[in-house]
């Protein structure tokens, strides 16, 4: 991919720290990660940009952007989905929820990842909206592209710090009985996307047991851990699954949180430490 020009999205960028990474699903199929962004090439660009940009590998061998350009969308490039179509994703009568996926203020417009598409928004329907936030929203369509209205963001619900910590140790335990109690505590007001001492997520310790561990991340993931949480250093759960553990257990968790129905028997290599 050195060579060719890409496009994605500023994901991140810590100015005190100098760095941060741009989201591409092209180059991430290549790559399975985010690509690298130095704080010498990010210019004027900022957090939710669209940008253009050369890949070339940096010292340590990972891909870093160069000749960042801009790449903005407007509302003509998100997709097109049919009202009248038999089969649309998302409903055009109904209320409908997903994840903030990109924004830039200065232009006034941003993105909305929800049922696999990408729903274009005007930033002024909710001016303080971060990315990643869960948000509420109508759509409509305005020239055959879907464009939210009526944009709110999704409180955030409290949970329940004890039964959170039993929940942690139950995706760890090796009793029988565990998945039960996970599933118990669950529905008590425990937090799926809870963690450890060490910054790990539910979902994380889960992966790691040796019982039932497929079955205890369906169940989390059903709850609503999420499979892109940032773990440490912009890796997230993903990423640290794929290159801690195996390429099948993301795929394989990826694809739950998509809603995928799969049918088969996910056996985990248990030699990966669980340091990181």
């Amino acid at each position: 991919m050195n060579g060719s020009t890409q496009v994605g999205d500023i994901k991140s960028f810590d100015a005190s720290r100098g760095y941060g990474f741009i989201r591409c699903q092209e180059t991430f199929q290549v790559y399975r990660r985010d690509i690298f962004l130095h704080g010498d090439q990010v210019a004027t660009f900022g957090t939710g940009d669209r940008v253009s940009f050369l890949v070339k590998a940096g010292p340590n061998g990972h891909p870093q952007a160069h000749g960042l350009q801009d790449a903005s969308r407007t509302a003509e490039d998100a997709p097109v989905l049919s009202a009248t179509a038999e089969h649309t994703e998302l409903d055009m009568a109904s209320t409908k929820t997903g994840k903030v996926k990109s924004f830039n203020r200065s232009k006034g417009y941003g993105f909305i990842e929800a049922s696999g598409s990408d729903v274009f928004f005007p930033t002024s329907l909710l001016p303080d909206v971060n990315i990643g936030e869960d948000v509420e929203f109508e759509v409509q369509l305005k020239g055959g592209k879907l464009q939210a209205h009526s944009l709110k963001r999704i409180p955030k619900k409290d949970f329940d710090a004890k039964a959170t910590k039993k929940l942690l140790r139950a995706c760890a335990s090796t009793r029988k009985d565990s998945y039960q109690e996970m599933f118990a505590l669950l529905n008590e007001g425990a937090d799926p996307n809870g963690r450890d001492v060490t910054g790990q997520t539910a979902l994380m310790v889960a992966a790691l047991s040796t019982a039932d561990s497929e079955k205890k991340c369906r169940l989390l993931v059903g709850m609503g851990s999420d499979v892109h949480a940032v773990y440490r250093e912009e890796m997230t759960v993903l990423q640290w699954a794929r290159e801690r553990l195996s390429c099948k257990l993301a795929a394989h968790l990826g694809a739950v949180a998509r809603g995928e129905q799969i049918d088969c028997e996910l056996v985990l290599d248990m030699m990966a430490s669980s340091e990181v």
